[in-house]
Parts: structure tokens; sequence; C-alpha cells
């Protein structure tokens, strides 16, 4: 292994342990947020009264909680891969189907995060309906997760491509 290979791999590690840690975390606001339902729900029973603004907390939180699972799902390459036609078309085939969905989830993700960044600049001053709390701040979670999510997938592509060029001894093989 060269040493470019052990950098990126080494990048790769720490990315899929931030990637896991931010997934934690989300995972931990969603129960949080359940644990809010659940006494939303109860006291709706038991004494005709909801948690005053609960609809508010959903539109901050759940944006967050979706994009905290898009690192950690790149990372882990659980995304929807072409392994059937992979399997009937050959080993070369799979690698290039492989690389063509890591470019344009890459692609997508980019897109994602820039049009999402722009309309955090554009909300910035936007209030939620019931608590007039600001929006702003969930929806920069939203875009740095999206960012962060690029970067992720950004590695994965590299570490894949890196671990598919065949070394010189094999250059013949081509």
């Amino acid at each position: 292994m060269t040493s470019a290979s052990k950098f990126v791999a080494a990048i790769e590690r720490r990315t899929r342990s931030a990637a896991a840690v931010v997934a934690a975390c989300g995972v931990a606001l969603l129960l949080l947020y359940a644990f809010a339902i659940v006494a939303d729900v109860l006291l709706r029973s038991m004494i005709g009264t909801p948690i005053h603004g609960l609809e508010d907390v959903a539109t901050l939180v759940i944006p967050v909680i979706a994009a905290s699972f898009i690192p950690y799902v790149t990372t882990e390459r659980a995304n929807i891969r072409a392994t059937l036609a992979g399997q009937r078309l050959g080993a070369k085939i799979a690698a290039r189907l492989d690389a063509f969905g890591h470019a344009v989830l890459l692609a997508f993700l980019s897109i994602a995060a820039v049009q999402f960044a722009a309309y955090t600049y554009d909300a910035r001053v936007q209030t939620t309906m019931i608590l007039l709390a600001p929006v702003a701040p969930s929806l920069l979670a939203v875009s740095i997760l999206l960012g962060f999510s690029v970067l992720a997938q950004a590695v994965v592509m590299i570490r894949d491509w890196k671990s598919q060029t065949p070394m010189r001894s094999d250059a013949g093989d081509r």
C-alpha cells in the first residue's frame, strides 16, 4: 500500500467515524422528538392540552434529523448499487458502473448542498409560525450536514477509485 493509499484510507476512517457520530446524534435527536410526540399525545388525551409549538419544533428538527444520516449512508456505501448488472456484465463493467454511481451521487449531493445553502441564506430572517423561532440555525445545520455529505462522498469515491486502479504490474492485463 502506497503512502497516498494509506493517507486516503486514514481520511476515510476519520470521515466514517465522524459520520457515525453525526448519525448517532441524529438518532438521539429523533428519540427526543419521538418522546416529545408521545408526551404531546398523553397530554392531549389526559388533560386536553397539547404541547404548544410542537409543530414548529418538527419543522426545525426533522430536516436536521434526516440530513444527519446522509453522511453515514454514503460512508457505509449503503446507497443503491448496480450489483445485478455488474454480476451479469463482468467485474470491469461493475467497477465502471460503481464509479459512475459515485460520480452521480457526488454531483447530486453537491447541487443539493449549494442549493440548500442558497435557500438558507434567503431564509435567514424567517421564523416559525407559532413560536416565532428563527429558522436559520436549523437550515444552517442542514447545510453543514449536506456539505459534510459531499465531503464524505468525495472520500468514498476517491477511495473506491484508488482500490480499483490496477497496480503497475497489472498494466499489461488491460
